[in-house]
């Protein structure tokens, strides 16, 4: 409650002091990058809670799933932007970019798992396949979010490839993305209720494409809107259940901070700009050190230091290697 509140205000700081102003900020990689370095450090500090101080955990109210909305906004924003740009061009590369960021963290993470559990006579890889294929599971339970959004770049470069014309992609891309939620919706999963997070993805994709129509005029109702509508659907949720409810607040806290950034609000400090060059490092590898920091039965306060600055450490390290390793190849 207190997490997603303070992301409510911070938007209207920033909507009243854009007032000031005549000119908006672009959403882009350079103006959310500290944003990105907030939410990466906002995860761990969640899954700590939910870990070692469960009784702390009904202040962040779901938090990770409003967090992995953001970042499934940004990505489809992301898409839509750099595809309305180049067109073609970009589809022809498009899984050159996407997978050599994302393969490397998860393939190592996912082998590291492996490892683990093989003295674990309960794991059976053709349930963990089944588990991938119905509900999106890994071998570590934290990089969920990696496989979704793999799917996601499945049903955007399907849809552009095939359908070309904004519009019809803009309506298959949300038509497909509908379908994952179901599919992992009824799949079984202990963490289905996360899934639906994804549907931050076609919003972001369909903000990019129509963004020039989003005049300065025109987007101080729409964040009102947003900003009330939330509220609306947080509160809602609390007392109904309903998981459309759930899909509508975290979507509306997505377009929330979109607004954010827009109306000037990008925290911009360098260390926290550093932590968003790094945030998908951070994510993968910390749900790996977070089953380590578990499985070792460590106490609180050392489970906090291997999880969040031993995370931020290995991300770096990672990160930095990675890199290298693409220009290397790049030659």
């Amino acid at each position: 409650m207190i997490f997603t509140s303070i992301f409510g205000l911070v938007m209207i700081v920033g909507l009243v002091m854009s007032l000031r102003g005549n000119q908006l900020r672009d959403f882009s990689v350079d103006n959310t990058l500290a944003l990105r370095g907030v939410l990466a450090v906002s995860i761990v500090l969640f899954h700590y809670c939910c870990f070692y101080h469960p009784r702390w955990v009904p202040l962040f109210e779901k938090s990770g799933a409003y967090i992995c909305g953001v970042f499934f906004l940004m990505s489809g924003y992301g898409m839509g932007k750099s595809w309305k740009q180049r067109g073609d061009a970009y589809l022809r590369h498009f899984w050159q970019g996407r997978l050599g960021t994302l393969l490397p963290v998860w393939l190592t993470t996912s082998a590291v798992c492996a490892i683990m559990r093989i003295d674990n006579p309960g794991i059976d890889i053709w349930e963990q396949l089944r588990m991938w294929i119905t509900n999106g599971d890994t071998l570590s339970y934290f990089t969920w979010f990696i496989d979704v959004l793999m799917i996601c770049y499945v049903s955007f470069y399907l849809s552009a490839r095939i359908l070309k014309h904004p519009g019809r992609v803009i309506i298959a891309v949300w038509i497909l993305t509908f379908v994952q939620i179901l599919l992992f919706r009824y799949g079984g999963g202990h963490y289905y209720a996360w899934y639906i997070s994804q549907l931050a993805m076609p919003v972001g994709f369909t903000i990019a494409l129509y963004e020039q129509l989003l005049t300065k005029r025109r987007m101080y109702p729409m964040a009102l809107c947003c900003l009330i509508g939330f509220i609306a659907a947080f509160y809602l949720y609390e007392y109904t259940g309903r998981i459309l409810i759930w899909i509508a607040a975290i979507t509306l806290f997505s377009a929330m901070l979109y607004f954010m950034v827009r109306f000037g609000i990008t925290l911009n400090n360098k260390p926290l700009r550093y932590l968003g060059t790094i945030s998908l490092e951070i994510y993968v590898i910390h749900g790996l050190l977070t089953e380590m920091a578990w499985k070792a039965a460590l106490a609180p306060r050392y489970a906090l230091c291997v999880m969040l600055v031993g995370g931020i450490v290995a991300a770096a390290v990672f990160h930095t290697i990675t890199s290298r390793a693409k220009e290397y190849l790049c030659r």
